[in-house]
């Protein structure tokens, strides 16, 4: 039988009375801490580019996931349908990196890891480089790797047929945020992977099944397969209408727009029975950069350094190279070799550098200081 396709009265009642019945409140912000564990992968056939996630990065993930989470990202499509949803909640996920101290980089994990056969041990086994998850009651652990070898750009290992043991999400690093991935610019890659975590299937369920099999979301139709690219709107199967468009398809990021309400219904659904620490998660976080002063918002890892390189991100505003200055505990200035990635991000070489403390200065308003071993 096919389901309904417009939300009756009778289902929302249901849903809200189930949610109050779970402990969550009406109208409360439920904050949502992330921690990133930036894996720099040995081997790698880009090891040039691994690990160029800045937090600079990370933050303006945070602020695109946010924004889908709370409303999305609607058009003209939305308003052909906007008569079958109501797109209020009295629900707001607030998701932040976890800590929210950007300065010590609290909820940013960076390690070396032996990620090259798509092994996940491999990311949470610290014998093997990896980075143990924190507790994954209280905390969503994501990944961030070079999965080009595995052929993905990412993947839950909590969604439908994942075999682990342990609760994470692993992206590539190349699809963190703003990119230049064709097809993937957006960043919504994490967002959709976020869903999978939270209990959502893909629109045509577990597997291709020629309208036998839903994803159990009351208000997204049956869907016989997966749409890729960007389809014209409307697009059809299982006799209506494909919700093609929402984050848990596999189409373009600029044709992702959107949770339906049952699908964030069924993700506080999940948070409540599954992950309930998640409820408790601090409410102090703000993501306004401008609360940090310019020393704050440059990061210097890592530190202690035992690479041949130290990586800098700058958040609020971008530093030139001759704004950088490298001195030794007697004061003497040491010349250096310094790469841009970015605008918010820079590497400097220390491959000819002693053993022992300098210091880093920028714009002669900030000094940092560092351990080379």
């Amino acid at each position: 039988m096919n389901k309904h396709r417009v939300i009756t009265t009778f289902i929302l009642l249901t849903l809200t009375m189930a949610i109050h019945e779970s402990s969550v409140r009406s109208q409360e912000v439920i904050n949502i801490p992330i921690v990133f564990h930036v894996m720099e992968t040995t081997g790698s056939s880009n090891q040039s580019d691994v690990n160029v996630v800045s937090t600079y990065k990370l933050y303006e993930q945070i602020h695109i996931i946010n924004k889908a989470f709370n409303g999305g990202f609607k058009s003209d499509k939305t308003d052909q349908i906007k008569h079958e949803f109501d797109f209020h909640s009295d629900y707001t996920l607030k998701f932040h990196i976890a800590g929210c101290k950007f300065g010590g980089r609290n909820g940013v994990v960076s390690k070396v890891s032996q990620f090259t056969d798509c092994q996940i041990q491999n990311l949470t086994d610290p014998s093997l480089g990896g980075s143990l998850p924190w507790d994954i009651d209280s905390f969503i652990n994501v990944y961030i790797v070079d999965l080009e070898n595995c052929g993905l750009s990412g993947f839950s290992t909590t969604c439908p047929n994942a075999n682990s043991d342990s609760s994470i999400i692993v992206v590539d690093y190349r699809y963190i945020g703003n990119n230049d991935i064709i097809g993937f610019t957006k960043g919504f890659t994490l967002i959709h992977e976020l869903g999978h975590y939270l209990g959502l299937k893909h629109p045509w369920g577990a597997d291709f099944s020629n309208c036998s099999e839903d994803d159990d979301v009351e208000d997204t139709p049956y869907q016989s397969n997966a749409y890729y690219g960007c389809p014209s709107f409307p697009q059809y199967s299982c006799n209506s209408m494909d919700y093609y468009f929402t984050f848990m398809d596999y189409v373009d990021d600029i044709c992702m727009e959107f949770f339906t309400p049952d699908q964030f219904h069924r993700m506080i659904e999940t948070i409540t029975n599954k992950y309930p620490n998640l409820l408790n998660g601090p409410s102090d976080c703000n993501l306004d950069y401008s609360r940090y002063s310019f020393c704050e918002s440059i990061n210097i890892y890592p530190n202690p350094n035992i690479y041949e390189y130290l990586s800098i991100d700058f958040l609020i505003e971008p530093i030139s190279a001759d704004e950088i200055f490298l001195t030794n505990t007697i004061g003497e200035e040491i010349t250096f070799e310094i790469t841009f990635i970015n605008d918010n991000k820079a590497r400097i070489s220390l491959m000819n550098l002693a053993k022992g403390m300098y210091f880093i200065s920028f714009k002669g308003r900030c000094t940092k200081s560092f351990f080379n071993y």
